[in-house]
Order: structure tokens, then sequence, then C-alpha cells
């Protein structure tokens, strides 16, 4: 028969043993668990990387489509204007030049709905100067199509006549534009308040 002495040491080298065991298994699992996360952390921010990259884009894509589309219109508004202007009687506008204002209008307002829908980050770029030139163009961008609003629904000379389709036309064309000028001013004020962000941020 074992002593009692020799029976609890052996009981003790054996809890030792299970528990240098037990604890050689957690790391084994902690380093498994630890190298299968990291991949996948990996793959997060690259999938986070290419979502931004795509919004980007995206906002980009739609406001340049805008900005084409209301380069389109001004020219076409701003050559009719001035033909007015010169002579309201005689004038006449030319069937290309309803065909080019209408594909403007229906660019600037597939490009402004989709992007007013989708609501595509404003790109992450802080300039107090550029966002007051931006806000001053879209200030600016409205004389054109107030002052012809003024000729032709308000101080309209007895000489000019026009359609209901052109009416028509135009008035899509102002609302177009003014659309326009509102990304143009959610622009600049993003400039403005990210660089005021900033400033409370440091003080």
């Amino acid at each position: 028969m074992r002593p009692l002495g020799q029976g609890l040491h052996i009981g003790n080298s054996a809890r030792y043993a299970l528990s240098a065991h037990t604890s050689h298994r957690v790391r084994i699992i902690s380093g498994t668990s630890a190298r299968m996360t990291e991949p996948n952390d990996h793959s997060v921010s690259d999938s986070t990387l290419a979502q931004s990259a795509r919004c980007r884009w995206r906002y980009f894509t739609l406001f340049g489509t805008q900005t084409i589309g209301a380069f389109v219109l001004y020219r076409t508004a701003l050559q009719l204007y001035r033909q007015v202007l010169s002579d309201p009687g005689s004038h006449d506008a030319h069937p290309w030049t309803l065909v080019w204002a209408l594909s403007s209008i229906a660019l600037m307002q597939v490009a402004y709905w989709v992007s007013h829908r989708v609501r595509p980050p404003l790109p992450q770029f802080t300039n107090a100067l550029i966002g007051h030139a931006v806000l001053f163009l879209a200030r600016i961008g409205f004389v054109l199509p107030t002052s012809f609003f003024g000729f032709v629904f308000v101080a309209q000379r007895p000489e000019f006549e026009i359609s209901a389709f052109q009416y028509l036309v135009i008035l899509l064309g102002l609302f177009s534009l003014y659309c326009y000028v509102r990304d143009l001013e959610r622009l600049g004020r993003a400039f403005i308040a990210r660089e005021k962000g900033l400033d409370a941020t440091a003080r």
C-alpha cells in the first residue's frame, strides 16, 4: 500500500501536467483563431476601400454628367438669348436648338435625380478658397436663367412670340439649371463646412 504523501505528490503532478496540457491547447487554438481572423480583417478593409472608391467615382460621374448638360444648355440658351435681344420679332428657333436643349435637359435631370436617390459621398477634400469659388460660380450661374426668365415671362416684348411647347422647354431648362446650382452649392458648402469643422477641432 502506497504512503499517503506519495499519493498526494502523484495527484499534484497529474494536475499540473493536465493544466499545462490544457494551457498549451488554448494557446494553439488562440493562435489559430488569430491567424484565421487576419485574412478576414484584410478582406473587410479591402472591400471597404473598394466601396469608397466606387462611391467617389459614382459622384464624379453623376456630377460630371450634370456639368456637361449644363454647359450645352448654357451655350444654347446664350445664343438664343442674344438673337432674341437683337431682334425679337424675327426670331425663329431652329429645330436643332430644341433638340440640343431637350437632350441637355434630359441628361441633367437623369443625373440629378439618380444622385438625389443614391446620395454618393462628396469628395473628401477641404479648401475654403475652392469652396467659395464654387459658391460664386453657383450664384453667377443662375444670372442667365434669371435674365431669360425675366425677359420671357415678366418683361416680354409684344413682337416676341413663342409656342406653348417652347414655354415648356424654357421652364424645364430653368428647373434643370436650378437643380444643378443646388448641387454646386452643396459641393461648395461641403468644402467650407469641413474647413470649419477642422478649425473647431483644432481649437
